[in-house]
């Protein structure tokens, strides 16, 4: 089963969508910030794909995903994010992003995202 890595600082959002996750038959693991992820992907290398939130405490994901790529992480990496201006999905896309969803979420959109990347 595929691996999911959900990186939200809204606990409920991030547990709503860990349950659209399973419901869609993939497997889920929350960080709540991107000082949590980066210790989770450091220990657990089986992620298939990583949900990143932009706004979040501490570092940004625009910040965070830039470090990946920086760091060679070649995984999918989705942005949602409620920011739907278009320089940010730009600046996303540009760093890396491999797909940016604007929030709040269509569990359709979301099930189809995950599909491409992981199926």
């Amino acid at each position: 089963m595929k691996n999911i890595l959900i990186v939200e600082d809204s606990k409920a959002q991030a547990e709503l969508l860990a349950i659209a996750i399973k419901q869609f038959g993939y497997n889920s693991t929350i960080a709540y910030n991107a000082e949590e992820a980066k210790v989770m992907l450091k220990h657990n290398n089986t992620f298939d794909l990583i949900i990143l939130d932009i706004n979040m405490t501490g570092i940004s994901g625009i910040i965070f995903l830039s470090e990946l790529r920086v760091a060679g992480v070649t995984i999918p990496i989705i942005i949602m994010s409620a920011l739907s201006q278009k320089d940010n999905i730009a600046m996303a896309l540009d760093i890396g992003a491999s797909e940016y969803i604007v929030k709040p979420i269509s569990l359709k959109i979301l099930k189809n995202s995950l599909d491409r990347y992981l199926n």
